[in-house]
């Protein structure tokens, strides 16, 4: 996974079906959204308003990422 490029960020990978792909992309020209970054961030914070989402979910990710990043340096 190369590095990220802008200070203060994080990369995060998903695997989607073309099909999933192809409606993501959509909504983000539908909406208006400036980036796929803003329209994944929406998309979760209506899925939190909707009770889809766990509300720790955002720290449960994090932890998860800062835990993936402390293996990924003890291999290095």
């Amino acid at each position: 996974m190369p590095k990220h490029q802008k200070p203060n960020t994080r990369r995060i990978e998903f695997l989607l079906s073309n099909e999933a792909y192809e409606r993501f992309h959509r909504l983000h020209e539908a909406r208006g959204l400036r980036s796929k970054t803003e329209t994944l961030e929406a998309l979760f914070y209506v899925a939190e308003l909707d009770g889809k989402c766990d509300p720790n979910m955002s720290e449960r990710l994090e932890l998860k990422v800062d835990r993936l990043i402390e293996m990924i340096e003890e291999l290095t």
